[in-house]
């Protein structure tokens, strides 16, 4: 094996394993930038709670 083939390997395994996380994190959704950044400010109101 040379070593550009196991810098491949890794980098595929890498890629797989954020893959699967990111289907965890998102149940399987695209991410959106408006639902991460919602997620990272606990105690902000969500679209649903403004708008009551």
């Amino acid at each position: 094996m040379s070593v550009f083939s196991g810098i491949k390997n890794h980098w595929n395994a890498w890629l797989k394993r954020m893959a699967d996380s990111n289907k965890e994190a998102f149940h399987g959704e695209v991410p959106d930038c408006c639902k991460l950044k919602q997620q990272n400010q606990p105690g902000q109101k969500t679209g649903e709670e403004r708008q009551r």
